[in-house]
């Protein structure tokens, strides 16, 4: 039978998230994302979301 390792044998160590001022949001942005401001949060994500629309656009912005 095969098991999953324990959280204590994987030995990753997560890295806690920095906080960043708005003006540092919009300089640490790809062209392909977004910055979604909430009253409660900040979130950094894609503009297209699906990967398979993100590879079309790769695509198009390549041929022209």
């Amino acid at each position: 039978m095969c098991r999953a390792p324990s959280a204590s044998t994987i030995g990753i160590r997560l890295v806690p998230a920095v906080k960043l001022s708005l003006e540092q949001s919009l300089d640490f942005l790809a062209d392909d994302e977004l910055l979604e401001v909430t009253p409660k949060s900040w979130r950094l994500r894609k503009r297209l979301l699906d990967d398979n629309d993100r590879a079309k656009e790769r695509k198009r912005l390549a041929q022209q």
